[in-house]
């Protein structure tokens, strides 16, 4: 039975967003995520030409042998992370980079208002 005082074991191999903040170097935003041991960062950034916005993620982990950057454009930011989860899954078997729960990934970055 549940009471106020009872703690609740943190899962930690569930996933989370374990830093955000404002790259100002790109004008980004970045989100760093961590499942179990696996790492991953996020940029969010938005460009205007021409009066058109486009979104791009960028994602980076350190795990894989070398340095593995994806990046991909989109009309909207959900648009841009659909592109970018479908190209990380397509591409996990050949760079031997972490696969992730992009679903899990988009749900968290809604909750802070990133998507």
């Amino acid at each position: 039975m549940y009471t106020p005082t009872t703690k609740i074991p943190k899962d930690k191999n569930a996933l989370r967003i374990t830093d955000q903040y404002r790259d100002q170097a790109r004008g980004a935003m970045a989100y760093e995520f961590r499942v179990g041991d696996a790492r991953l960062a996020l940029l969010s950034e938005e460009r205007t030409s021409t009066g058109a916005r486009a979104w791009r993620f960028e994602a980076r982990t350190a795990q894989s042998p070398q340095l593995v950057v994806i990046g991909e454009w989109g009309s909207s930011r959900a648009e841009a992370l659909q592109t970018l989860a479908r190209l990380w899954t397509d591409r996990v078997p050949d760079l031997g980079v972490p696969d992730f729960d992009w679903v899990a990934i988009a749900s968290l970055l809604a909750t802070v208002r990133a998507v």
